[in-house]
């Protein structure tokens, strides 16, 4: 696989490795096993898209577009895609993890977004100690916490959240 231009994202789905570029419309779908190209998903509207994170549970792709828009993708039938989630709410957050049919975005300041993929639910909003000065990546466990990356000071920490 050789990938000419800045790449955004990466997610892997039922074999499939998906990855999005800055400034294009399109998702590029590769084997995993061989990383040869297989496809291109064209998204109608989409101009900038910065992360992406693939379902398991309901075959969807999650791509995050600048300035605040997530579109939901069809890894099934790829011409079936929409804007998912639009709101002004969403200006400021950074990546997209999901697990349980549960999406989970970061932001600034500090705090992790939780919404139901079956609904578009808000589940829950996590506000983040003070230490955390610089929050990067996060993904939910199946013990109901949040593993979240934060620079300054660099780290990987496990924070437990009733919900």
């Amino acid at each position: 696989m050789f990938v000419v231009g800045r790449v955004a994202g990466v997610a892997c789905l039922d074999n499939r490795l998906y990855l999005v570029q800055y400034e294009s419309n399109t998702i590029r779908v590769f084997a995993a096993d061989t990383l040869r190209e297989d496809s291109v998903i064209t998204v109608d509207g989409m101009y900038y898209p910065t992360d992406i994170a693939a379902c398991r549970d309901d075959h969807q792709l999650y791509v995050r577009d600048r300035p605040s828009i997530i579109w939901r993708v069809s890894a099934v039938n790829p011409s079936d895609s929409e804007r998912w989630l639009t709101n002004k709410r969403l200006h400021g957050f950074f990546t997209l993890s999901v697990t349980f049919r549960r999406l989970l975005l970061t932001s600034q300041p500090r705090s992790l977004h939780q919404y139901s993929t079956t609904d578009r639910r808000l589940l829950c909003t996590v506000k983040l100690p003070n230490s955390v000065k610089e929050l990067t990546h996060a993904v939910e466990t199946s013990r109901d916490t949040f593993i979240i990356c934060h620079a300054q000071p660099n780290a990987v920490s496990s924070l437990f959240v009733h919900i």
